[in-house]
């Protein structure tokens, strides 16, 4: 597959737990999407901007292999479910609201006046 897809054999062997076998991003390219291949459990995951989304199991490396590995393509691979998308996406629109609620409320100090009479109810 690699050989075939990025005209490389060089596929790193290192971990093999987590075996990289393709890598690319979302059709909008708002997330980037990873896919690996565990020889000793397996499987086949596919992440979404670190996100584990997807997990096939296997209870074989001969059922891995005749099950995914024979057959790969990279633009399924790739491919994210519209719902895991949408889930995702508004993971990230709630993340970046309470990232702007928290960036507001820094350098927000308490007026003159606050302070005064914050200071009245807290002496001894």
């Amino acid at each position: 597959f690699c050989l075939k897809e990025y005209n490389e054999d060089s596929v790193d062997f290192t971990n093999l737990e987590e075996v990289g076998i393709a890598y690319g991003a979302t059709e909008n390219g708002g997330f980037e999407v990873q896919v690996n291949v565990d020889l000793l459990h397996f499987s086949l995951s596919q992440f979404v901007d670190g996100e584990c989304v997807e997990k096939r199991e296997h209870g074989s490396l001969r059922e891995l292999v005749d099950g995914e590995l024979a057959f790969l393509d990279y633009d399924q691979l790739v491919y994210v479910e519209p719902h895991i998308e949408e889930r995702l996406m508004a993971g990230l629109n709630e993340k970046i609201r309470w990232e702007e609620m928290q960036g507001a409320r820094e350098g927000v100090f308490p007026t003159e006046s606050e302070n005064a009479g914050r200071e009245e109810f807290f002496r001894p």
